[in-house]
């Protein structure tokens, strides 16, 4: 018999029902589900009870719940039947407010709570242990929640975006942020990058914060600009305004200062010396006297414990101590190591390039070398102490730093390095001040500019020559790519290359002046810096600085004229920079010639210079990406623009595209999402780009609110986004600069309000299948003068404009209950239709009007045609991207469903053939709609109608109209379905 069997036989009898669960406590059944509850495996119950067979986690489980029993039941409290491995051992040595601490945290995320806690002691104490041992414990639960974790200490620049970059949040504020601005926007930078986080962290948040420190040299700030400390800049910014989903737990020396602490604050008190102690004989091999002796030199800092098992007395400042270690090769290469690579701010450093520098495994180093890392995370290890480098660093030569930061750059460079290895082989020799050697490796990274920016700080002061021109040039291209003209570090570069003896170095650091002109709208001023330029750069130059302005003077010339609407300017001056770029041709030139091809209408151009973007440029890639996604939603390849916009996204927020650009996207993705009817997983993605945008240019505010407005509609809240274009409409109207696109915006912006009239008038939502009239309505003629009026504008050539035009045509057919004027605008649609997609999308509309005209032949034969061009369109494509437009789709099956009967079709046959046919999961958020429709259809039919649909659907559910009971009947079972209206 097992040995857990007395455990459990000693309990039968004794304890009363569960009234929560009707279960017998201690009971078989009443275990297991207990088990689950506190996120334990409930199959382990009997495997252990029985067998005596489960893993240590388990058995810990249900040896702790058996012991609440055994107490519950008055007997006494058991020994456990095997020896159990503790996995928080360690916190069980911590001493009694740090267990605390830990278990009260740890209970109410097992119990489906976010718990938000403070925690305050001196240093020492153990807030950085107990953040260790809870980040270690929460992995081990069952479905993990995400853990980031943030120090802030010193310079905590680093350490706050790192963690932005772990959950994907915008650190542009952060770059923006440097000693030379009103200490306003320093707090208002702050508070930006603090909301980015907040806004992103899921999951679990726990945070370290000491007193003093800094952003990118600048105090912390609260806002309206007043100095405080790391602690209370914390709690302000992180802890206070959190998501309620989140956990979060913040550790501080003290909390003296906090007003209205956002959480309990539980004060850490330092472990008796017993406690101390037993840590220590647990962590470490010493006998009973040595461990007294190293406990006399820690004075119970827990901090300090682990490091004096090697360095007796370090810490203390004893520089004896200090001295033997050094003395030690083995711990000496690892402090340099150590040295060379932890950045300011971090506590851990990759595995690879720790090992890089020390030359040799970690696992290579002897024993008690190694006991000076913690190895928690054997992919970042960690100094045992955060001051153990500090420390030791001044007693080591230059001479050694020099020769391991050499020997750290050759081994990171050594084969082919991918972009991390070739990033830290640069900062090692930005720090050698070899910058020959760094110019050379950074042609190795994907994104050089970004590298150069990163050193720009030391390479202003120590590089010369050819190098400083080269660094000086990518630190520019660097803030220039993301937008950022006004860094002060691009404005320095900038600066140095106007100041160049070389006329065409100026004149490249001209064009990006120009660049900046266009990003703000000042089109005169580009015009006016361009001027210039062919008297500096003869267009004979073909020196790299003279080729390179020649380009970039062109692409920006593109842009001018592309914003004033002059298409065939802008692609003269694309060809422009075609023909003097060097090959292969330069990302930024490939996607503004693909850019401009698909604004004339040039699909095929378009898409093949689009999608020729390198991958090795994740930038200008993920820009190309969101353009060729683009392009593919109005082919009519909605799945393909999907994979392609999610894709862009992706690297954009890997480039730290600014918040704007990637605002955009992901707008442009929610509407993607709702193409192919996934409406639950479009509407976070709008809101995220309206998180994205807050507090930028108006007219992309605008722009997102007038793109939620159809998916508002198609979630049936016509009312709301009715409203969500009024707003957009407003801020439109107050645009400071780019009018053109200002009102291109407000023009695309009415004709969603006329979708909202038209929707509401119609009473369904705005989804495939959506019906023409039959008859009219107060909101009908409204959305009838806002398109009449639209329609009645000067349109130019651009083929947004052309798409617009012909999508406002389309839904004046809609809108139009006469069938003979509703087909006067489709055949006015029909002549801009110059791809196959949209001549689909007209000849399903024609349909549409021949069928409300009561001509079944006439609408089959206009089915068919389009059901064609349907499938034409997605030809080439593999896999889910070959399935056609599922919206078309729908709404051409339906259209053919009802000919088919009104052609003298047996309805029993049309069911039949349609429940199959709609059976793809791609069709699977329209068939509420398709049954809407037809079950409306087959009313006509009285009995008849019943008698075909029960056919198909023997169990046709007991309800009064007939387009509901297809809609159940066919699986329809989603709230969104369900709520659908029937006409």
């Amino acid at each position: 018999m097992s040995a857990w069997r007395p455990l459990l036989d000693a309990l039968r009898g004794r304890l009363p029902p569960d009234p929560a669960t009707g279960l017998m406590r201690g009971s078989l059944r009443w275990l297991e589900h207990t088990m689950r509850e506190r996120g334990a495996n409930p199959n382990a119950v009997r495997n252990v009870l029985y067998r005596g067979v489960g893993t240590g986690g388990d058995k810990r489980a249900l040896f702790e719940l058996l012991r609440e029993l055994h107490a519950e039941a008055g007997l006494p409290t058991p020994d456990a039947p095997e020896p159990l491995e503790d996995r928080v051992a360690h916190v069980e040595l911590l001493g009694r407010s740090k267990r605390l601490a830990f278990r009260q945290f740890m209970s109410a995320l097992k119990a489906g709570r976010a718990p938000r806690l403070i925690v305050t002691g001196r240093a020492g104490v153990g807030k950085t242990l107990l953040i260790e041992h809870l980040e270690r414990e929460i992995a081990r639960l069952r479905g993990a929640p995400s853990v980031t974790r943030l120090l802030l200490e010193g310079e905590s620049a680093p350490a706050l975006q790192a963690a932005l970059d772990r959950v994907g949040g915008d650190g542009g504020a952060l770059a923006r942020l440097h000693e030379r601005l009103p200490y306003a926007v320093q707090a208002e930078w702050q508070a930006e990058a603090a909301r980015a986080l907040r806004g992103r962290v899921r999951g679990v948040l726990l945070i370290r914060a000491g007193t003093q420190g800094t952003f990118a040299g600048v105090p912390p700030r609260l806002p309206g600009g007043a100095a405080t400390s790391l602690g209370v800049w914390a709690h302000e910014h992180l802890l206070r305004g959190l998501p309620d989903d989140v956990a979060a737990l913040l550790a501080l020396d003290d909390a003296v200062d906090l007003v209205s602490p956002a959480a309990e604050v539980l004060p850490l008190k330092p472990p008796t010396a017993e406690e101390a102690r037993r840590y220590l004989m647990a962590r470490l091999p010493l006998a009973p006297g040595e461990a007294d002796t190293l406990l006399r030199a820690a004075g119970r800092n827990l901090d300090r414990l682990a490091l004096l098992s090697s360095v007796r007395g370090l810490e203390s400042g004893d520089a004896q101590g200090a001295a033997r270690l050094l003395r030690d090769t083995h711990a000496r290469a690892l402090i340099a190591a150590l040295a060379v690579t932890l950045p300011d701010g971090a506590i851990s450093v990759p595995r690879w390039h720790l090992e890089a520098a020390l030359g040799r495994p970690i696992a290579d180093l002897p024993p008690h070398a190694r006991q000076l890392l913690d190895e928690v995370n054997e992919a970042a290890p960690r100094p045992v102490s955060r001051s153990l480098v500090p420390t030791l660093r001044a007693h080591l030569k230059s001479s050694e730093l020099h020769t391991t930061h050499r020997r750290a750059a050759a081994a990171l460079l050594a084969g082919t390095p991918d972009a991390a290895r070739t990033e830290a082989a640069v900062l090692h020799l930005a720090h050698l001040n070899d910058w020959d050697g760094a110019v050379n490796a950074m042609a190795l990274h994907s994104t050089p500019e970004a590298l150069a920016a990163r050193t720009w700080s030391l390479a202003r002061r120590t590089a010369q020559g050819a190098a400083r021109e080269v660094l000086a040039r990518e630190t520019v291209r660097h803030h220039a790519r993301l937008g950022q003209y006004d860094h002060p570090d691009a404005r320095e570069a900038l600066s140095v290359l106007l100041e160049h003896p070389a006329s065409a170095v100026r004149a490249w650091a001209r064009v990006k002046l120009a660049e900046s002109a266009v990003e703000r709208g000042a089109f005169d001023a580009a015009d006016a810096q361009l001027a210039a330029l062919d008297a500096e750069v003869p267009p004979g130059g073909q020196d790299a600085w003279a080729r390179g302005a020649r380009v970039d003077a062109a692409l920006v010339r593109a842009a001018v004229l592309r914003w004033r609407g002059d298409l065939p300017g802008a692609t003269r001056a694309v060809q422009e920079a075609t023909r003097v770029a060097p090959a292969p041709l330069d990302a930024r030139v490939l996607l503004w010639r693909g850019l401009i091809a698909k604004d004339r209408g040039d699909y095929p151009a378009a898409v093949a210079d689009l999608t020729a973007v390198a991958e090795r440029d994740p930038l200008s890639r993920g820009r190309a990406l969101y353009q060729a996604g683009d392009l593919r939603l109005r082919f009519g390849q909605p799945f393909a623009a999907l994979a392609a916009l999610r894709e862009a996204l992706g690297m954009l927020e890997a480039a730290h595209a600014a918040a704007e650009e990637r605002a955009r996207v992901t707008a442009r993705l929610g509407t993607a999402l709702r193409r192919v009817g996934r409406l639950d997983e479009a509407w976070p993605r709008l809101q995220d780009a309206t998180r994205l945008a807050q507090d930028t240019d108006p007219v992309l505010m605008a722009r997102i609110e007038s793109e939620t407005v159809p998916l508002l509609l198609a979630r049936g809240q016509a009312d709301e986004a009715l409203l969500s274009a009024t707003r957009a409409l407003a801020r439109l109207a107050d645009a400071p600069f780019r009018p053109d696109e200002a009102a291109y915006r407000a023009r695309r912006t009415r004709y969603r309000m006329a979708l909202a009239y038209l929707t509401r008038a119609m009473n369904v939502p705005y989804l495939n299948p959506f019906p023409g009239a039959l008859s009219d309505h107060p909101d009908l003629q409204a959305a009838r003068a806002l398109l009449d009026a639209h329609l009645a504008l000067p349109w130019g050539d651009a083929d947004r404009d052309r798409t617009l035009r012909l999508d406002a045509l389309l839904s004046r057919a809609l809108a139009e209950p006469d069938a003979a004027r509703a087909a006067s605008f489709v055949d006015a649609a029909m002549d801009l239709a110059d791809q196959p997609y949209a001549e689909a999308q007209a000849r399903a509309a024609m349909a549409d009007v021949r069928w409300r005209a009561g001509d079944a032949a006439g609408t089959l034969a206009l089915v068919n045609r389009a059901h064609a061009l349907a499938r034409r369109v997605t030809a080439g494509l593999v896999g889910e991207q070959a399935t056609p437009d599922p919206g078309l789709t729908a709404n051409l099956l339906t259209l053919e469903a009802r000919a088919l009967m009104r052609d003298g079709d047996d309805p029993k046959h049309t069911v039949a053939w349609l429940h199959e046919t709609l059976s793809g999961d791609a069709l699977a958020p329209f068939r509420a709609g398709v049954w809407r429709e037809v079950g409306v259809a087959l009313e006509a039919y009285g009995a008849a109608g019943w008698a075909a649909a029960r056919a198909t659907f023997p169990h046709l559910p007991d309800v009064p109209r007939l387009p509901d009971a297809l809609r159940f009947a066919a699986g329809m079972g989603t709230a969104r379905a369900e709520q659908q209206p029937v006409r």
